[in-house]
């Protein structure tokens, strides 16, 4: 994401007033000060920011946070009656990208998570989608999510999953 187009997010975030922004990650291109930035602009309109770090993110991002703005990374938070749990990074892609893990890895950070979760509805912030799903479909046809976030879903159910890293697929259910 641009500081650009941080500025028109949060810019529209400040007129809509929603109750938090969830950022599913890719925020900087490996740039943890760019990275900042741009939470902080995002921050800057007001509504408090949950976000994960994306594969294309420096992995010290995962251990940033600041008042008004959480890493969800490994992570549960309780919000207005829900319960955001994180995972971000990737599973392993083709491109050796800054901030990778395989799917052992990836279940055990949300085998961890989901045992520091009480209360509420859960919502899943992930950079990684679910494998076999419409949010993991490339323009090439490939499905590149992950199993074990998959797996997390169809055991934990929860009310909302928002993810990213696929930047072409959209989906979404009612």
């Amino acid at each position: 994401m641009s500081k650009g187009a941080a500025e028109a997010a949060a810019e529209r975030i400040a007129v809509e007033r929603p109750e938090a922004v969830l950022v599913a990650g890719d925020i900087s291109h490996g740039d943890l000060q760019d990275a900042e930035a741009i939470l902080e602009i995002l921050r800057g309109s007001g509504v408090e920011v949950f976000f994960v770090p994306g594969n294309m993110d420096s992995p010290k991002l995962s251990s940033w946070s600041k008042k008004g703005i959480t890493n969800l990374h490994g992570r549960c938070e309780n919000f207005k009656g829900y319960t955001l749990a994180g995972l971000g990074g990737s599973v392993n892609t083709p491109f050796n990208t800054p901030f990778e893990m395989n799917e052992q890895q990836a279940k055990q950070i949300l085998e961890k998570t989901i045992q520091q979760c009480s209360g509420g509805r859960l919502l899943l912030l992930s950079h990684s989608p679910p494998k076999g799903t419409d949010v993991d479909m490339t323009s090439s046809g490939i499905h590149a999510g992950s199993t074990s976030v998959r797996d997390f879903v169809e055991s934990r159910r929860p009310a909302l999953v928002v993810c990213g890293h696929i930047h072409e697929a959209q989906a979404s259910t009612p």
